[in-house]
């Protein structure tokens, strides 16, 4: 980038698709013989990416143009060498795929942020008892202020909680296997179920366990 700070009557620039992310080509000295002139020579994998090359070109009301010259040996996986048609599908394919990863991914991403935020609030809670059950953290807590933040954990409560989130990682791969539609407010119900059945395992002392079972 820095050894194409700008560009003179003449000169060819040959660049890999990295040159279309962050480049800032000073295009004053050609801008009377029509700007910076941009040609993209592979189809480009989506619009994003076609217009971010593009965009290297008349850029802050600059002049500038820019165009396509494809192989036609690039592009034999195709039915005909129509790029209209070819750029059409590609881009109705792209809108399909950002359409399902808002229908079903996204949600299951903003699911799981959701479920997450209880588990660290149920995990820190039972953490929390077992240091206050902890003599060795009471007469800790009596001499240092910021011991409860500071304390090494203990075999136990590496133990206990380590096996708590075996469970949970469990918990979160039924949610990966469900490949259609996902039902949020049956999962939310579900992960009640499972916060509730850590506490009573927790308090019946036998939340280490083997999780597949």
């Amino acid at each position: 980038e820095k050894n194409v700070e700008s560009v003179y009557p003449g000169e060819i620039i040959i660049a890999t698709n990295l040159a279309g992310r962050g480049t800032d080509i000073k295009t004053d000295q050609i801008e009377k013989n029509g700007g910076l002139h941009v040609i993209v020579t592979f189809m480009p994998s989506n619009k994003r990416v076609e217009e971010q090359a593009f965009g290297r070109t008349a850029r802050q009301g600059k002049r500038g143009t820019g165009q396509r010259i494809l192989n036609a040996a690039s592009l034999t996986h195709n039915k005909d060498f129509d790029t209209q048609k070819i750029t059409q599908l590609r881009d109705r394919i792209e809108a399909e795929m950002l359409s399902n990863f808002e229908d079903y991914e996204f949600k299951v991403i903003t699911l799981k942020d959701e479920l997450f935020a209880k588990f660290c609030s149920l995990i820190n809670q039972i953490r929390e008892n077992i240091r206050e059950n902890s003599d060795l953290f009471s007469k800790i807590k009596k001499n240092v202020k910021s011991a409860f933040t500071n304390v090494s954990p203990s075999v136990l409560e590496s133990n206990v909680l380590l096996s708590i989130e075996e469970q949970w990682a469990m918990f979160l791969r039924k949610i990966d296997d469900q490949k259609s539609s996902i039902d949020i407010e049956k999962v939310h119900r579900e992960y009640a179920e499972f916060s509730e059945g850590i506490i009573k395992d927790y308090s019946d002392n036998c939340v280490i366990k083997n999780p597949y079972y």
